[in-house]
């Protein structure tokens, strides 16, 4: 037993009077106390001293038993005992004894005490690590209820029973119960999920907990039926709440609605689906590569174009199909965008399944994190052939617009020298014309030349009128049965005035038997003669040049050959391109316009024929070789009209010809032709005069400007057309506008030909013969001329 140390007073008065009393005890017993020390029964005061005061009242309980011992052993007062040294022996023996009483007493009561502190302390901290805990837990509690409270999923925490404990507003809202409510019912009463699909109730998560204690989760396609009957898409998890001992407390269940994340989920598989379609559309189509550039993705479309897999791409390398020539450059510069993270742009080529090369223009992009690390590459592949071979055809149309734009200046200055070269002579022999007489040399020079000239000019104009026509597909051929040599002959006397200028021989060779064609004898007569008019430009004076007609292999063919400058090789495959020559640097009175030749092949090709150019080089010659179809059969004899006997012409009266035009020196030089032949002539320059000229002179033959003033040709055709007396004279349309939508506007007007300016005298003298032939009695009377 312990006991509580008492005050010091008390103490050092307990062992006092524990001496005391035992002193009086020893005066009470004393006669039965013979022999015994006296001292020893104070050790008891000092051991209750010791023990209920500690070391001072033991000491004091020790003093006093020593000094009341050795009193009550001295012998009563009148008789005195002897001061022997037995007698203080029992005293030393009482203080040592009681010091070591009060001694041990003391360390006892010292280790006693601070045992009791000891385990007072102890106590003291297990009660503070208690009161500790407890609020540890209280704030744990406090932080699980506002964390659960807060979170913006759902959470109902349950004891082992599976009774709800907990129950924040998430669960509120999609359970449709308030957490008093909820609190104490069992689970299932509050959280009742089924199949998605069947809409079979399904097991609770938190009984599968109890029953397994593992962290468990409700399968794909669960609904939660709502309180108010609501059905919502959820997914979600329970877990076990454990103690510090491992001892099951309870299950926490958190779930959530899917119904927005199904939605984005859906919308995100769209747009993947709609990306994936437009990467797919495009022609080789999207790719994705990891940071360091391997392969993470190819489109269908690449994998199908090159027919690799995409395993093979990533192990073997798609690198493998790209063109040799293309390869070193497109790994140094994929390289280079890898490790500095710029844009990748490139061009290459790359085999395709079939064997031939595809056309890539690749682009692409790093992919980067918040942080700006590079996390991937994503790019598109476009199928680029089409449009390469589009830019260079492109290219080659450029090329050859340039070329035909300098052809067409290179012509332009051609046209305006070749334009000038007759004007020239012609305005000398015009000054010789009004400085000499009518009967002198001079005179039938300048005339002649003026001629010349003018049909040189005339032939230039036809030659352009020509190509157009042609190249327009306005040519109508006149076709009809003829003779290959006669034609051959008409062309070449056509040319000789040429040749012969030159000096140049020509060697003539023709078929024995008659060759028959069929073509328009005016044009194969034109294709003859410019060749021979090339022929003989295009070589030296006082060369040969050989014309030959013959069949070969069913066909008619004429040959041109001559000794001239030739044509280069370079220059040989475009000879009949348009406004092509072949030397530019010869005298421009050998060099002509450049259409001849294209006239040559055109007018050919509308006959069904071919045109071939040949020659070995410069300063070799050339030879042009025409073939054409021959007619099968032979044609039958054509009677030919008996030309009108002079005598007959010399019964008829003049003409009267009617001459309009707003170019008073058009007029004036026709109409004075035309009284040369023998006409009566009248003349007006414009619309309305010559209606009135008309009305009283009544012309045979109107000779009418399309472009006139007040009133336009074809409006003065129509009225004259109108009038009696005119109705059936032969109008000619005289005009500068040849394309066909006029002539057939001139035909539609009422008038019977159209001519191109310059109209030479010959035409019109021919047409009217011809007219004279289809309406004889027409009131007018012959003479010997055209005109009469």
């Amino acid at each position: 037993m312990v006991h509580s140390k008492l005050s010091s007073v008390s103490a050092y008065a307990l062992s006092f009077g524990a001496a005391v009393a035992v002193a009086l005890a020893i005066l009470l017993l004393r006669p039965s106390y013979q022999g015994a020390p006296i001292v020893m029964p104070f050790l008891l005061p000092v051991l209750i001293g010791a023990l209920y005061g500690g070391f001072g009242p033991g000491l004091l309980a020790t003093l006093s038993g020593a000094v009341l011992g050795t009193y009550l052993a001295i012998t009563p007062v009148g008789s005195p005992r002897g001061e022997g040294a037995d007698e203080w022996i029992p005293l030393g023996a009482f203080v040592v004894v009681g010091l070591a009483i009060v001694l041990l007493v003391h360390l006892w009561r010292t280790g006693l005490v601070r045992r009791e502190l000891q385990a007072r302390q102890r106590l003291e901290d297990e009660i503070f690590r208690r009161q500790q805990a407890e609020e540890q837990l209280r704030v744990e509690r406090d932080r699980f209820v506002v964390t659960l409270t807060s979170i913006g999923d759902a959470a109902v925490v349950t004891d082992t029973g599976g009774r709800i404990e907990l129950f924040n507003p998430t669960a509120e809202s999609l359970t449709g119960w308030i957490q008093d409510e909820a609190r104490g019912q069992p689970l299932e009463n509050v959280f009742r999920v089924v199949n998605e699909e069947t809409l079979n109730p399904i097991e609770n998560p938190v009984e599968k907990v109890l029953r397994t204690g593992a962290v468990v989760g409700l399968a794909n396609h669960t609904v939660l039926i709502a309180r108010n009957g609501r059905k919502i898409p959820i997914s979600d998890s329970a877990a076990p709440i454990r103690g510090m001992d491992g001892r099951l407390l309870g299950v926490i269940l958190i779930f959530r609605d899917v119904t927005e994340s199904r939605r984005a989920e859906a919308a995100l598989a769209e747009s993947e689906a709609l990306y994936r379609a437009i990467g797919e559309s495009i022609p080789f189509g999207a790719w994705i590569c990891e940071p360091n550039g391997d392969i993470r993705y190819l489109s269908d479309s690449f994998l199908k174009m090159t027919g690799m897999t995409l395993d093979e791409c990533i192990h073997v390398g798609w690198t493998s199909r790209v063109h040799p020539e293309d390869l070193q450059p497109i790994l140094d510069h994929w390289r280079y965008c890898v490790k500095t993270g710029c844009f990748w742009d490139y061009e290459y080529r790359i085999r395709s399944a079939e064997g031939s090369y595809r056309h890539i223009l690749s682009r692409g992009v790093p992919i980067r994190n918040a942080e700006g690390k590079v996390t991937a590459w994503a790019g598109m592949n476009l199928d680029i052939t089409e449009m390469k071979k589009l830019q260079d055809e492109l290219i080659r149309k450029t090329e050859e617009l340039t070329a035909a734009d300098r052809q067409k200046d290179e012509f332009l200055a051609t046209l305006a020298h070749e334009m000038r070269n007759p004007l020239a002579p012609i305005m000398s022999a015009v000054q010789i014309l009004h400085r000499t007489s009518g009967d002198g040399p001079q005179y039938a020079w300048a005339r002649d030349v003026i001629e010349r000239q003018t049909k040189h000019l005339t032939r230039l104009v036809d030659d352009l009128l020509d190509v157009s026509r042609i190249s327009r597909g306005k040519v109508t051929l006149n076709k009809q049965p003829l003779e290959l040599a006669t034609i051959v002959n008409h062309a070449m006397e056509t040319s000789r005035p040429l040749i012969q200028a030159h000096g140049h021989s020509i060697s003539l060779s023709l078929p024995s038997e008659p060759v028959w064609i069929e073509g328009d004898q005016i044009r194969i007569a034109q294709v003859v003669s410019n060749l021979l008019n090339n022929a003989a430009k295009y070589s030296e004076p006082n060369r040969q040049i050989w014309l030959t007609a013959a069949t070969e292999n069913g066909q008619a063919v004429i040959r041109v050959r001559d000794a001239g400058v030739g044509i280069s090789p370079e220059v040989l495959p475009r000879i009949f391109d348009l406004f092509a020559q072949a030397d530019r640097s010869l005298d421009r009175a050998k060099g002509g316009l450049g259409i001849g030749l294209s006239l040559v092949k055109q007018l050919v090709d509308l006959h069904g024929g071919s045109v071939e150019a040949k020659s070995e080089g410069i300063g070799k010659g050339s030879e042009f070789i025409v073939r054409l179809p021959l007619l099968c059969d032979k044609p039958a004899e054509q009677s030919t009209a008996k030309p009108e006997d002079d005598t007959d012409a010399e019964k008829r009266a003049a003409l009267r010809v009617l001459v309009v035009d707003d170019n008073a020196d058009a007029v004036e030089g026709l109409s004075l032709l035309l009284e040369l032949e023998g006409c009566e002539v009248e003349r007006a320059s414009d619309g309305p005069t010559a209606l009135a000229i008309a009305q009283r002179f009544a012309p045979d033959v109107v000779l009418l400007d399309i472009g006139l003033p007040v009133m336009d040709g074809c409006e003065v055709a129509q009225k004259l057309r109108a009038m009696p007396q005119i109705r059936q004279a032969l109008l000619i349309a005289i005009s500068g506008y040849g394309q066909d939508q006029d002539r057939y506007r001139c035909l539609t007007a009422g008038f019977d030909h159209h001519f191109i300016k310059p109209v030479r005298l010959e035409d019109i003298t021919r047409v009217i013969a011809e007219h004279r032939l289809r309406k004889p009695d027409t009131g007018s009377q012959f003479k010997t001329s055209s005109c009469q």
